[in-house]
């Protein structure tokens, strides 16, 4: 069973392209698997998985295979993460607030634990560990050896180049 799924506007080509690269950024990581977006299918969003991971763009909570997902994602006490394009400009605030009144609550929640992770290509491996930390994972402990092995790596490397 997948670890998580990401909502997305589908009629969004950014969007959709995003979600893909994402998912391909995430496939490499063993202990962590994220349901494939299908950007073509039409139908609604699996919210099985433990985790919902919401692909904020502009007008995201406007398409209503979105609102419908994150409706459900509430009801069943997923755990809401909030990944923000940063690249498109929108604010993440004002996006997110455009759910519809009866998910404000769960809006809230999620933006008060800070369960938000600002995403850019640019940053991909820290992104993606931002991301795995704000996630609820059945076991987490390879992960985080995989994310202290890289910060050593990164450390030895930086200590390497500037000598």
């Amino acid at each position: 069973m997948d670890d998580a799924v990401f909502l997305y506007d589908k009629d969004s080509e950014l969007a959709s392209n995003y979600a893909i690269a994402i998912w391909k950024s995430l496939r490499a990581w063993l202990g962590v698997s994220f349901r494939e977006p299908a950007p073509n299918e039409r139908a609604g969003f699996d919210v099985k998985p433990a985790n919902t991971v919401i692909i904020v763009t502009p007008n995201v909570m406007n398409h209503e295979q979105v609102k419908e997902a994150f409706e459900l994602a509430v009801q069943q006490k997923r755990n809401i993460v909030f990944l923000h394009h940063i690249r498109t400009g929108c604010d993440l605030r004002e996006e997110v607030l455009k759910a519809p009144e009866e998910l404000h609550k769960a809006v809230e929640k999620a933006l008060k634990e800070e369960r938000i992770v600002i995403y850019t290509e640019d940053l991909v491996e820290e992104c993606n560990d931002i991301l795995m930390q704000k996630m609820n994972l059945k076991d987490p402990q390879p992960l985080q050896q995989a994310y202290q092995k890289r910060v050593a790596d990164r450390k030895i490397s930086i200590m390497k180049n500037s000598a």
